[in-house]
């Protein structure tokens, strides 16, 4: 991926993020859309994640992590990609863009994708039990 194509995608990702997070603010919890869940009847792996990130925007780490912890990383997400992709603008660095291609050539190796894949597994089957 091109570093403009990255910072174009990253911009509107969380741009896309932040509308999402005000637009289910105003959508109560039984009408927060699930297209796999609405298909299959089965929660999937991200199920919960708004919830969590609410949470925690109410300073409930513990209860944000026990309903997904997809929420804790998404705030993560939300909040240091803005604030990178605002200092590599200032600074005139590609600083944000070289650690996603170092996390991109790390999660290529199979043990961290393989990690990853068992950690969504993990989760997803955590949401299941959880009945979400």
């Amino acid at each position: 991926m091109t570093r403009r194509a990255f910072y174009l995608l990253a911009a509107g990702l969380c741009a896309l993020g932040y509308a999402w997070v005000a637009f289910s603010g105003a959508v109560s919890e039984a009408g927060s859309p699930c297209l796999f869940r609405w298909l299959t009847g089965v929660p999937c792996p991200a199920c919960g994640s708004t919830r969590a990130l609410r949470v925690l925007l109410q300073g409930d780490v513990t209860q944000a992590f026990l309903i997904n912890p997809n929420g804790i990383v998404l705030a993560v997400l939300l909040v240091g990609v803005p604030v990178g992709l605002l200092a590599d603008a200032v600074r005139r660095r590609a600083s944000l863009y070289a650690l996603f291609c170092r996390i991109d050539t790390t999660l290529r190796r199979r043990m961290w994708f393989v990690a990853g894949a068992v950690l969504v597994l993990l989760n997803w089957i955590w949401n299941i039990y959880k009945g979400i």
